[in-house]
């Protein structure tokens, strides 16, 4: 992605957490938007990007949303367990895995994954390894939106 794509999502993040008054930790309060389901289709392990969309799909995710975090290309490489992206004083494997633990949805997409030579076992428990029903399934849903990175 370009560095306009990375400030521009930065603004996102920012205007997100202003408009809402808060940031990915703060609980919400009563979400006036339709709840629509959210998925994000990741394409980069950048770690401050990668970052950034987590904090839009959290905080869409307590407001009530079904929220997918479709990974490809580079960002798989994120939920491969034994990689290390720290950020902050956490990394983003944790902030993946708490994603998930509070029913945050994260596919793996199946072909880039055989590119990349690996198996569901290098995966971060909880990750999805994605088939052509599964990715077309969440991307098609009605009422979805879908951001890329």
């Amino acid at each position: 992605m370009s560095h306009n794509g990375i400030r521009n999502l930065a603004m996102a993040a920012l205007i997100l957490g202003s408009t809402l008054g808060m940031d990915a930790t703060t609980p919400p309060s009563s979400p006036q938007e339709s709840m629509d389901s959210l998925v994000l289709s990741m394409s980069t392990d950048r770690a401050p990007l990668f970052e950034g969309a987590l904090d839009i799909a959290s905080v869409a995710l307590k407001r009530g949303h079904p929220v997918t975090l479709l990974l490809r290309l580079d960002a798989i490489k994120v939920a491969v367990a034994r990689n290390s992206y720290p950020v902050r004083d956490t990394s983003l494997a944790a902030r993946l895995s708490a994603f998930m633990g509070a029913g945050g949805k994260v596919i793996a997409g199946g072909g880039c994954m055989k590119d990349m030579g690996l198996t569901p076992r290098d995966l971060l428990p909880g990750v999805t390894v994605g088939t052509p029903d599964l990715v077309m399934g969440t991307l098609f849903r009605k009422d979805t939106k879908i951001l890329s990175y």
